[in-house]
């Protein structure tokens, strides 16, 4: 049995600067517990404490396993302390000095930009172009050999790929209805912006299936200057505060991390994967797939879909597409 006047101390070992600069003092309670994590509200933000010290997504702390349970906090507890010590009622004290900090960059248009620069130059989009579609091919020829149904890979299975699936249920089949208004309307940006907040808070889920789905979009749209109109009228329609109302605390902090062009960093080691042409999909996609009970699979199937979006505005150049079409 715990004794709660004995604090359990844990090392942080890796966390991305909002977290980093939320332990220089750190304020506020305990919102939510999990047998493996924990969430802390500070009055503005939710920051995460999660065990596996590989993972550092936006607004996260981890630290090793076993570096807690959830029997050492409870909701409301208060946090406090200050550099390099959190600490979390009378149950838990975090150690942040030899904390690694990771994901300094945002992941920006510019930075993810298949030449590197600004713009996609002619002498090089067709090689490009070709990458991004066998990385394309790779993800749906995993999910049809590992035969992934759940979430939004069936979506992306019948809808981008064009299988003979057997009928969804009531809720998939609502869900595929929204995500295909999605994509349909791409080259309105209006349309494209409110099929999108028809999304937000869509699904089951800690973080529901339509905001993992967004995420992945917003990932996507964000690796090419083509795509830039296409994921400034999804942000500009998504990022208002009636809109995020509609979804979960812990969900909307994460949409407000990728609108902002943020991403973590196993997410990001996927997006390289489908630009580099899917050498690793395999190896990443079985990582990806431990994310929550379909987070990850939704958000792979987001940036699929978003990718083929992204191949498809370029299209004109290279002769290269990809199928984003119902059966």
């Amino acid at each position: 049995m715990i004794r709660r006047d004995a604090a359990h101390r844990a090392s942080l070992r890796v966390c991305d600067p909002h977290f980093r600069a939320f332990a220089e003092n750190p304020r506020g309670r305990v919102h939510s517990v999990y047998e493996r994590a924990f969430n802390l509200w500070d009055g503005s933000d939710l920051y995460a404490v999660v065990v596996g010290a590989g993972y550092a997504a936006p607004y996260t702390g981890a630290v090793d396993e076993n570096g807690f349970t959830g029997k050492l906090v409870r909701v409301g507890d208060a946090v406090e302390g200050r550099f390099p010590v959190i600490r979390i009622g009378n149950g838990l004290v975090l150690d942040c000095r030899r904390v690694r900090v990771s994901g300094e960059r945002q992941w920006t248009q510019r930075e993810w930009e298949t030449d590197g620069g600004g713009g996609l130059p002619a002498e090089s989009a067709h090689e490009c172009a070709q990458n991004l579609a066998s990385g394309i091919a790779r993800y749906r020829l995993y999910l049809k050999n590992q035969d992934i149904r759940k979430g939004c890979a069936y979506f992306f299975r019948r809808d981008c790929s064009g299988e003979i699936l057997p009928n969804p249920g009531i809720l998939q089949e609502e869900m595929n209805r929204r995500l295909w208004a999605l994509l349909r309307s791409a080259g309105e940006p209006e349309r494209f912006a409110a099929a999108g907040r028809r999304l937000v808070g869509a699904g089951m889920g800690l973080t529901p299936a339509g905001d993992d789905f967004l995420c992945g979009m917003l990932a996507a749209l964000n690796c090419c200057e083509r795509t830039v109109s296409l994921r400034a009228a999804l942000t500009g329609g998504l990022n208002r505060p009636e809109v995020l109302a509609a979804t979960t605390a812990v969900s909307r902090q994460m949409l407000k991390a990728y609108l902002n062009g943020e991403n973590s960093l196993l997410n990001r080691r996927l997006a390289t994967c489908f630009l580099n042409g899917g050498r690793e999909m395999e190896e990443i996609m079985k990582l990806v797939e431990g994310i929550g009970h379909s987070s990850g699979i939704d958000f792979s199937a987001g940036l699929a879909a978003g990718f083929c979006l992204v191949l498809n505005r370029i299209e004109t150049i290279t002769g290269v597409t990809a199928c984003t079409r119902k059966q």
